[in-house]
């Protein structure tokens, strides 16, 4: 996928804000290429910037049609510790910062856990145990700072409409990001957002756009990501 095949959602903070630019200075994770995508925040302001896919199907999905992403994300060395958190997300609908999807990533922590979200894109990954904030599932383990972990998220539409959430990480020691070998994540069993809406609190999303983020509410703060991919379910 090539940066035009992705779209700044509604109300992201621009450039100027969260600088977005691939670059070949930075190590990749195991197998990636000589680049990796960056999102630096050079102002304070509070928000995020989201690039979702604009390919044919998934601009959004059809309906009752869910998403698997995957992506490398770590937090780059910053001039702080706290203060921003990077993801990516499926089902978002329409196409706002503000709209409500699944997000999984490193919460705004040091070092974070990984945590599953049911939220907004603009309110950023808290580090809070499930039932607060959104919070779906929490890891057991941590991620530090400069570390890079490799994620899977998929929301996965039920013939009774509930939404099935797998989230799984490939061991970066082990195996490349080209040839992953997904596991479950410690402390993050598959969540069932059911059709009356009792478990999340509110009614599950059944399609909408994959992508991925970087939230801040500081300056100099920096993610990197690579290899992200996503697929529709059939």
């Amino acid at each position: 996928m090539a940066l035009a095949d992705f779209t700044l959602a509604v109300d992201s903070l621009d450039s100027t804000q969260i600088r977005r630019v691939a670059s070949n200075g930075f190590t990749p994770p195991n197998g990636g290429g000589s680049s990796v995508f960056l999102m630096h925040a050079v102002t304070n302001a509070t928000g995020c910037a989201v690039l979702y896919y604009n390919g044919a199907g998934f601009n959004p999905t059809a309906t009752n049609k869910g998403l698997r992403a995957t992506l490398a994300i770590k937090k780059l060395p910053s001039g702080g510790s706290q203060g921003f958190a990077p993801f990516l997300l499926v089902m978002l609908d329409p196409n706002s910062v503000s709209d409500t999807c699944y997000m999984l990533g490193i919460a705004d922590a040091e070092p974070g856990h990984i945590v599953l979200v049911k939220g907004r894109p603009v309110d950023g990954l808290p580090d809070v145990s499930p039932g607060n904030s959104g919070v779906l599932r929490r890891s057991t383990e941590v991620v530090a700072n400069d570390a890079w972990v490799h994620l899977s998220l998929e929301a996965v539409v039920n013939a009774d409409n509930d939404i099935v959430i797998n989230v799984k990480k490939n061991d970066l020691g082990a195996h490349t990001v080209s040839s992953p070998t997904w596991a479950a994540i410690p402390g993050m069993d598959a969540f069932i957002d059911d059709a009356a809406g009792i478990n999340s609190g509110s009614l599950p999303l059944t399609s909408g756009r994959g992508g991925f983020s970087m939230w801040s509410e500081e300056s100099t703060r920096r993610c990197a990501f690579d290899h992200f991919t996503l697929t529709a379910q059939p």
